[in-house]
Order: C-alpha cells, then sequence, then structure tokens
C-alpha cells in the first residue's frame, strides 16, 4: 500500500469561466491529467448544470497561475464538456500525477459525493447506447455481471450503454458466458475469458476457501481432508455427471451417489442427503461448467473448449490478468474501499485480503475514515436510471457511505425482496419495484429526495424498462 504522498499525488484547481471577458462570469471545478511533457488535459463538470461556452480557462497549482487559455471553443451541455481540451504552458514542466481532491498533513481527502460519482463513471452507468458497442465491452464484466432476478444482468448491461435489447438478447450471444462465481452467484464473463475468470476468482489461500465455503469445510477437515482436496474432488466428480446438458436437481442426485460421507449433509427443507450448496455451485466453474441462461431451474452443460487441466481450484489467483483480479476490480470499480469491504463482498477472510492488497493503491481519507484507491478519481455526468436490485453500484460493502440514512437503507436492502435503486444526480435517491399486470408493467416509486428527478426522466427511465421486458409501460405510482 502506498499513500498519496508516496506516489506523489498532487492537487490541482481549474477554474472556468464561462461568459465574456468583462461581462459576467460562472465558475467551475475540473479534473486534470498530465498526458507528458507540459500539457494539460482536463475535463471538467459544473455543479448547477450551466451551459455555454467557456471563454477564460486557469490553471491554479498551489495557488501559482501555470496556463492561461483564452476563447476556448469548448462547449458545455448541461454542465458537462463534450471533448477534451488541451492546454500547453511553458511554465510547467512538473512530471507529477494529478487528481482532484483535497490534500491536508499528506493525506487526500474524498468526499463520499466524489466517491459515488466516481464509482458510476467507473462502472460506465453515465454512458448512453451506442448501438455499435460490442457486447463485451463493459468494465463490470472484469468483476461480473450478477444474474439475480427477471432480467438482472441483461438490464445492468443496458443502463451502461450496451446494446442488450433483452434477457434473450443477451443468452443468444455467444461472445458473453453464465457461471456460478463469487458469493456463489451468477454471473456474466466475456467467454474468452472464463479460463482466466476461474484463476481470478480461486481463493487466496486455506483460510478464505474455508470462510467462502459458509461451514461446509468443517466435515472435510474433520475427515481430514483438506479443503482444497475437497473441492477438486467435488468439481472432478461435478464434471464427471454433466457429461451433456444436466438440470441441476439430476446433478446433484448423481453427484451425490458419488461422494462420501464428509462432502454431504443432511438438508432438512428437502428431507435429503446431498452436496452442500455452496460447495455444489463453487464446483461448477473449476470442473469447467457454465450455465445455460434463461433456465429455471439451472441447467448445466460443459464450457466448451476448455483447457485440460486437473479439475479444482487454481493455486494462484494473481496469475489472472489484471483487470480480471478481483481485489483489483473491486478498487476500480467500488473504490476507494477497505480489505475488509472487499472481504465482505468475496465473503472471503479479510487477513488473506490485507496480504494480497496491491503495492500501488493510495491511500486517501473518506468522510475521515482511511480508503485505498486504484487508479484516477473520475468523474461523470448526472444520469437518471433505475438501477436492478443486484446492481453493482449497490454492491459494495460500505452502504452506510452510498445511503447515510438507516430508515432509507432498510428500505433499499430487506432481507427478502430486494426493491431496485433510483439513480439521479451522483446519488441514490429513492427506490422502485416492478408491478407486471398481463402485459403492461406498472412501477411503484418512491423518492426521498423528491426534485432529484423529474416525471419526464422517470417515465424515460421506466419505458426503457418495459421495452427490455417486452411489456407496455402502465403507471407510476407512489407507495400506498
Amino acid at each position: 500500500m502506498r499513500s498519496a504522498v508516496a506516489r506523489l499525488w498532487d492537487v490541482w484547481s481549474l477554474e472556468l469561466r464561462i461568459g465574456a471577458f468583462d461581462g459576467p462570469a460562472s465558475c467551475g471545478r475540473g479534473r486534470l491529467h498530465l498526458r507528458g511533457g507540459n500539457r494539460l488535459n482536463y475535463e471538467c463538470c459544473f455543479q448547477d448544470g450551466i451551459s455555454g461556452e467557456v471563454h477564460i480557462i486557469t490553471v491554479m497549482a498551489s495557488g501559482v497561475n501555470v496556463a492561461r487559455h483564452n476563447h476556448a471553443d469548448l462547449l458545455l451541455v448541461r454542465g458537462h464538456c463534450q471533448q477534451r481540451l488541451t492546454l500547453t504552458s511553458r511554465t510547467y514542466t512538473s512530471t507529477r500525477r494529478t487528481v482532484t481532491g483535497v490534500r491536508h498533513d499528506g493525506e487526500m481527502d474524498v468526499t463520499r459525493e466524489q466517491v459515488i460519482r466516481h464509482r458510476i463513471a467507473a462502472q460506465q452507468l453515465d454512458r448512453e447506447l451506442d448501438s455499435d458497442r460490442a457486447i463485451t465491452d463493459a468494465a463490470v464484466l472484469d468483476l461480473g455481471v450478477q444474474d439475480s432476478g427477471r432480467d438482472g444482468a441483461s438490464w445492468a448491461l443496458a443502463n451502461r450503454g450496451v446494446p442488450v435489447a433483452s434477457p434473450q438478447a443477451l443468452a443468444d450471444s455467444d461472445e458473453l458466458a453464465l457461471v456460478w462465481s463469487l458469493r456463489v452467484s451468477p454471473h456474466y464473463y466475456r467467454r474468452s475469458e472464463l479460463a482466466e475468470v476461474m484463476t481470478a476468482i480461486s481463493p487466496y489461500d486455506d483460510a478464505d476457501l474455508v470462510k467462502r465455503l459458509i461451514g461446509a469445510a468443517k466435515p472435510m477437515v474433520d475427515a481430514g481432508i483438506s479443503p482444497r482436496d475437497g473441492m477438486a474432488e467435488i468439481a472432478r466428480q461435478l464434471r464427471a455427471v454433466v457429461a451433456e446438458p444436466t438440470v441441476k436437481g439430476d446433478a446433484s442426485t448423481a453427484l451425490t451417489k458419488q461422494l462420501s460421507a464428509p462432502y454431504l449433509r443432511e438438508c432438512r427443507p428437502c428431507h435429503a442427503t446431498h452436496a452442500w450448496e455452496s460447495t455444489f455451485r463453487m464446483a461448477g466453474i473449476f470442473g469447467g461448467l457454465e450455465l445455460e441462461p434463461t433456465t429455471s431451474p439451472p441447467v448445466l452443460r460443459r464450457i466448451p473448449d476448455w483447457p485440460r487441466r486437473p479439475a479444482g481450484l487454481a493455486s494462484d489467483p494473481t496469475a489472472a490478468p489484471e483487470q480480471l483480479q478481483v481485489i483489483r476490480a473491486y478498487l476500480r470499480l467500488l473504490g476507494p474501499a477497505t480489505p475488509s469491504e472487499v472481504a465482505g463482498f468475496l465473503d472471503g477472510a479479510a487477513t488473506t485480503i490485507k496480504q494480497y492488497w496491491p503495492d500501488d493503491a493510495v491511500e486517501v481519507k473518506v468522510e475521515g475514515k482511511k480508503k485505498w484507491l486504484l487508479g484516477d478519481l473520475l468523474e461523470s455526468r448526472p444520469v437518471v436510471r433505475l438501477l436492478g436490485p443486484y446492481d453493482l453500484l449497490g454492491q459494495g460493502k460500505d452502504r452506510d457511505l452510498l445511503v447515510p440514512d438507516a430508515e432509507q437503507r432498510k428500505q433499499l436492502w430487506p432481507i427478502l425482496g430486494r426493491p431496485g435503486p433510483v439513480l439521479a444526480g451522483g446519488e441514490i435517491v429513492g427506490w422502485w419495484r416492478p408491478r407486471a399486470k398481463g402485459k403492461k408493467l406498472d412501477l411503484e416509486l418512491e423518492l426521498w429526495q423528491p426534485r432529484a428527478a423529474t416525471k419526464a426522466e422517470l417515465g424515460e427511465q421506466a419505458e426503457r424498462l418495459a421495452q427490455h421486458r417486452g411489456l407496455q409501460l402502465g403507471s407510476l405510482s407512489s407507495p400506498s
């Protein structure tokens, strides 16, 4: 881990004046990037959503004016740059990287608002639909896109501007694949990366594996079987019984016949003895198996052209490509974060996560709490989105930062039956639930900040959701 001082991060301010040289002006702040030599690139965002032409730009560094650009033909629309402008200053020769923030006593302070906007941008929630964009071109696929609920993954990708018209369109894609992975939940990944994903999501050590198995490791250990060897045995036997597409229940029955007592449990709800649910699901990808999309109950099948390797966990998760390594991906997409938050996301061991913490993670302070950031602090443009209940933006383990009010958190994350978050203006401002009636989709919405989004903006997003589900939009109502 490195501190902000060790990385030589510097704090810059960018002042933009909109208006004539001698007329009234509005000011905003921006984010600077050094691109080499004495060239400064910047992106800017005006909080009040002002529009106009930028006529005067002043770059301030530690109170010193280092660059000035007049007559900058840069158009602002609703407070956001539509293009990037390069400024040149002969007086600027430093090679330090730059980031928006305020530094106190050698540490960079980041506000909760900056954190949320950073995550929105990192997860590409502020990108508009691009019909020419590849279905694989989504940053969240590095960590997997959870497919829980009716259209969890397809709607998550559509909300990020990926041209996925419906859940079936996602299911029909040959470029993505569905597997049980993190938290033994179904996630979509790029099919070409499945072998590397298997490596990346492997537990780091035995302590991490035991924690992720949620109780299933104890009978193995009591029988003198290491959990790692035990998982290899379950993965090997599961692959053997899934020689062709097999419904989960049939696969479980066949697997149970091949396993000895330390791998099995008495299941009271089923009134039967079978493999633990956590080991059964975890064994899937480690045995080279995927899930057939849109099947319920799930159907397992062999992954085509799976590499010839012994079934079981990978020995070194850090051998996976950097963008797929789960700690790094979490820090990029849900950072700044702490080791305990990453461990909570993985259902893993915090002590182990600390041992594998990236050396290039930068220490920052978020609302007075020490966290770590990987890469640049990003700025997003304001958007309105109806997020799915398991959208990645709401999956971070610092819910109190995302939604500070305790009562609102209870509404958004109940024990059963999660609603979807409403995103507007860089904040989670409420929740929504679908009420399907025949071929119509009614939505129930509650906004904690009534002025955060207009009725027209909410209606537009509701119409998108209805079309995605192949339904007609009905009514939008508040809870009674």
